[in-house]
């Protein structure tokens, strides 16, 4: 049996690492000349300049994180990172999230502050599917509308009422009543796993990169424009056979590329959303933060990232994200944070973000349902557009390796 892995992104390169240790044919498929997918990094100055957001390792799944120190890159060539984040309100800095740290907002505006405790104690907390509606009901109105309705609408480009909630779970810290209570006299931590992560002693995300390519049967610089099933056999460009196949290129893409695919399915996946993003890397004044979120719409940035933190000594460095495609040159015309001095690089992506639209994820799932039926196996955020972390991925590559493998 020899199975084929088209994509050597962290998905792709996991699933190959686990075929390598059991001895099983197979071979990984890459159109660019180095693995990584979204999580590749760029070196400039000294620093990582994280093209398409801040992706770095950690996971709640303690099997997960043993694997990668065991099998793949030694625990002490790894810094443990603090994930200090921080809510952009006004001209104040609160910490994340924001409603364990409403307290910090009694210092400056009172009222605002008992209108988010009153607002919250009565929230309802029930499991809406309309995304808008969640935060209401989950947080309160106040809390939503300064905070979780804007900057929702900044990084998605959509009104929250028109997405579903599903994709929440995991990703935020869950509203608990108790624990909001306590923080309003003591600070109260959050119990997310990505509090903290753990970034390579080398400065620089690709180390982990290479070392999870090491030893792997991957060819480079080989697009896939033709996937064909015949004889149950899958064939690539014509050329590559292969009993079984895991996909993890974008969904959207492999519905084109399959020469298989039903019109139906083609029409389906015409209803897919994402996002695409632009990043800048800055020169920048000394900050108190990792992350930063920005929900106010006088900037148009949704996101900052303090990178120049991540390399030893200390930098000051930051990556802004902003939603869909801009030239630098219209950039530099908006309105900045003044911690922003200098822009010194600039990248659009192609997919960023899958977008939960309710009808583009019903859609999602017939398309799936239907590559099942096919016999390909989909793996990662774009093949099984889902908004997964790094370590969700490498997650999922465990489970379709038995699948695949069974």
């Amino acid at each position: 049996m020899k199975i084929g892995v088209i994509g050597a992104g962290v998905s792709g390169m996991t699933i190959g690492n686990l075929l390598e240790e059991n001895s099983i044919e197979y071979e990984v498929l890459e159109k660019k000349d180095v693995c990584g997918g979204i999580a590749r990094v760029k070196s400039v100055e000294g620093v990582p300049y994280h093209m398409v957001g801040g992706h770095c390792f950690n996971s709640k799944n303690e099997n997960l994180v043993a694997y990668v120190f065991e099998k793949i890159m030694p625990k002490n060539e790894w810094v443990l990172k603090n994930r200090k984040a921080k809510i952009h309100l006004g001209s104040e800095f609160i910490d994340y999230p924001i409603e364990l740290n409403v307290a910090q907002i009694k210092k400056y505006n009172k009222s605002l502050y008992k209108s988010i405790v009153d607002d919250f104690l009565c929230a309802k907390r029930r499991n809406l599917e309309n995304l808008g509606d969640w935060f209401v009901d989950n947080f309160g109105r106040t809390l939503s509308e300064i905070y979780f309705l804007p900057y929702n609408k900044k990084i998605w480009g959509v009104d929250p009422k028109k997405m579903s909630s599903r994709w929440v779970f995991d990703k935020l810290p869950m509203p608990n009543v108790e624990k909001f209570v306590s923080s309003l006299k003591r600070k109260e931590d959050d119990d997310m796993p990505h509090k903290f992560f753990y970034y390579p002693k080398s400065g620089n995300q690709n180390t982990f990169l290479e070392n999870l390519s090491r030893g792997l049967n991957i060819k480079y610089n080989y697009n896939v424009v033709s996937i064909e099933k015949k004889g149950g056999k899958f064939i690539i460009n014509g050329e590559k056979t292969f009993d079984k196949l895991v996909v993890t290129m974008p969904l959207d893409e492999l519905c084109r590329v399959y020469q298989n695919t039903e019109n139906s399915v083609l029409s389906l996946s015409r209803g897919l959303r994402y996002n695409k993003i632009t990043t800048v890397l800055w020169r920048a004044g000394s900050v108190d933060f990792t992350w930063l979120y920005m929900p106010s719409t006088s900037v148009r940035f949704h996101r900052a990232i303090n990178v120049g933190g991540f390399v030893s000594p200390e930098r000051n460095y930051i990556i802004t994200e902003v939603l869909g495609g801009h030239e630098l040159e219209d950039i530099l015309k908006w309105n900045k944070p003044e911690f922003l001095f200098e822009a010194i690089d600039h990248n659009i992506s192609n997919h960023a973000y899958v977008v939960y639209y309710k009808d583009s994820m019903k859609f999602a799932g017939e398309i799936k349902k239907y590559f099942k039926k096919q016999g390909i196996s989909l793996l990662g955020r774009f093949a099984e557009w889902e908004y997964y972390n790094m370590d969700v991925c490498m997650m999922r590559a465990f489970s379709v390796f038995k699948e695949v493998v069974k």
